[in-house]
């Protein structure tokens, strides 16, 4: 930019220094083109399998005053989706019934907790599923407008706006972004709110001022309410920063003894004021830590504990419902717990519970634009010199935190999607945005037309992907994606609503279905449909979720083969990217194996 602008007249440079300034304008827009493509994938992707749950948690703090659902998420999230049907009118259900065709009809209740349940009431609320939906969708855009603003802040100030402009351009084309900012779940939120925490920390190692420490405990409070996954990873990230500065600022002990004391007066706001948020968003709410139920199962577990005044003292204090955050201590408990347990997953043909170590670098393989991977490439490696050369670990910190975010996820069993990782994106974002800038100002041609050549080939990789951000696979995954990532990256139930309308555009006249979602296929689909049942072949038209034709369980099942037998036919139609759906003529069928039938293949 510098060389192009000794060759311009003073009137011209001026003038460049002018559109320059305004570069946020652009941003904006490319901000909110992303917004509209965003909008754009309401009408193609029925629900998720957790939006329902997510709606119905928020709705009830919204209408009820109460939390009570499930803990495992915290309420931000949830109430951001809620808001929007709440403030259509919309409300909780009374009796679990709705209204399909005119007749009321009882949602069944097996698998599914209440909240899928008044969930699922909430999105077919006034027979206007796609409206409720998108209502709630919308309640997620807020965050990934604070991704983008934050991205454009920190790369103006580590570089300049022209590179601030390629990160927020890189960050608003990232198929995996725009994913989860169109599904009305906490990923895009804890993203969000994760990578403005981090932000703030920066800005406060470097000048711990009240003001910036009342910065810093609002975006941590609001990542803390968002999403727990905060809990592991703001603590994980923010010493490693502090790691990092301590080695390349050079400042010495001394100098850290003299920052002591206001550092501690700052951080003491910052604190007051995330407890403050996270309490509020709780209703600030107390109870008690402990329950006299609790006391017994710990005396029944262990016999051998010890007893007398002090023990029946400490477990009285315990029980004082006197204590705030209680939910926020449950909740992060009832994580603990499923991580302990596990979560069914696929990877690479093989479906557990207990996780892989390499999920996460599979997933970011294969998930992320190979451009995308390339310009991260290249700015990691001009990152790194410059901060040698300059001494300034303040370019270290995006790369690092997204190393730190990976690493911290590898030993988790809940390996059920690239989104638990998402913040990620607006780290490497900015890293790939300085590889990118800098290619772009070499006085090197091929370098400049490289640049050019892979931020085109990230913007049409993103393009083609419209609508299935979701299922968004890069080059290397091949053309069966399915054989390497299903659950929550592949399938996660979105496609019924497509199915629908194939069904009603292939006048299909009765459907066998396996489906892997929280929806109610017969709300859905226009025709009857019948249950798909595991080791019995059947006849007719059939249509299968990924997940559950690759051996996913359906509710905790296990059935590793039971649909193989549809292997041996070619789908008539691939609907979206998750659904197959096949025709079995009466001449091919096959008489099930009784050895070999399951369980009923449960929709719920």
């Amino acid at each position: 930019m510098i060389a192009i602008r000794e060759l311009l007249n003073p009137a011209l440079a001026r003038e460049l220094d002018r559109w320059r300034a305004k570069l946020y304008v652009l941003a904006i827009v490319l901000a909110g083109v992303a917004v509209l493509r965003i909008i754009a994938t309401y009408s193609a992707l029925s629900q998720t399998w957790d939006e329902p749950a997510h709606i119905a948690s928020g709705m009830q703090w919204l209408e009820r005053g109460i939390y009570t659902y499930e803990l495992q998420h915290p309420p931000l999230a949830r109430l951001a989706v809620a808001l929007g049907p709440y403030l259509h009118g919309l409300r909780s259900p009374g009796p679990h019934q709705l209204k399909l065709k005119g007749e009321v009809v009882v949602v069944p209740k097996s698998g599914v907790g209440r909240m899928w349940r008044d969930g699922l009431f909430i999105l077919h609320s006034r027979g206007q599923y796609m409206l409720n939906l998108a209502l709630a969708r919308i309640g997620v855009l807020p965050f990934f407008l604070l991704g983008a603003v934050v991205v454009w802040f920190w790369a103006c100030k580590l570089f300049d706006r022209p590179t601030a402009l390629v990160a927020v351009l890189l960050y608003t084309v990232s198929p995996n972004v725009l994913a989860h900012a169109g599904l009305a779940t906490t990923d895009m939120g804890c993203a969000a709110t994760m990578v403005a925490t981090l932000y703030a920390f920066t800005l406060w190692l470097e000048r711990p001022t009240a003001k910036r420490g009342l910065l810093l405990g609002l975006a941590s409070g609001l990542a803390l309410i968002t999403k727990f996954s905060a809990i592991v990873f703001l603590p994980a990230c923010i010493a490693a920063i502090a790691i990092l500065r301590w080695f390349m600022a050079g400042n010495g002990w001394r100098a850290e003894i003299r920052l002591g004391r206001r550092r501690w007066q700052s951080i003491a706001v910052a604190s007051l004021v995330a407890f403050l948020i996270c309490w509020a968003v709780y209703r600030f709410s107390v109870g008690p830590l402990t329950t006299p139920a609790d006391r017994e199962l710990a005396q029944l577990d262990r016999p051998d504990a010890p007893a007398g005044v002090m023990h029946d003292l400490a477990y009285k204090v315990g029980e004082l419902p006197i204590y705030p955050l209680t939910e926020m201590v449950r909740g992060i408990e009832s994580v603990a717990q499923h991580n302990a347990e596990g979560h069914h997953s696929f990877l690479l043909g093989e479906v557990r519970e207990d996780g892989w170590w390499y999920f996460f670098p599979v997933a970011l393989a294969v998930k992320t634009p190979i451009a995308f991977i390339v310009l991260v490439g290249v700015g990691l490696v001009l990152l790194g010199r410059r901060a040698a050369r300059e001494r300034s670990w303040q370019f270290l910190v995006p790369p690092l935190c997204s190393l730190v975010v990976v690493l911290i996820s590898i030993p988790s069993n809940i390996n059920i999607g690239l989104r638990h990782i998402l913040p990620v994106y607006p780290l490497l974002a900015i890293v790939a945005a300085y590889g990118a800038m800098s290619w772009l100002k070499s006085p090197t041609r091929r370098l400049n037309l490289a640049a050019a050549a892979l931020i085109l080939w990230l913007v049409v990789s993103s393009a083609r992907a419209h609508p299935d951000y979701l299922a968004y696979f890069n080059e290397f995954a091949g053309r069966q994606p399915e054989k390497i990532l299903i659950s929550g990256d592949l399938d996660w139930g979105q496609d019924l609503h497509r199915l629908a309308r194939t069904v009603d555009e292939l006048d299909i006249p009765e459907l066998a279905i396996a489906y892997n979602g929280s929806a109610y296929p017969p709300f859905h689909i226009p025709v009857p449909v019948r249950d798909l049942v595991p080791y019995q072949p059947t006849t007719g038209w059939v249509a299968i979720s990924l997940w559950r034709l690759k051996g996913g369980p359906p509710l905790g099942i296990r059935l590793v083969d039971g649909f193989a037998w549809l292997e041996q036919y070619r789908p008539v139609v691939h609907v979206g990217k998750s659904i197959r759906l096949y025709h079995v003529p009466d001449s091919t069928r096959a008489q099930p194996d009784p050895a070999q039938r399951g369980g009923a293949a449960l929709l719920w």
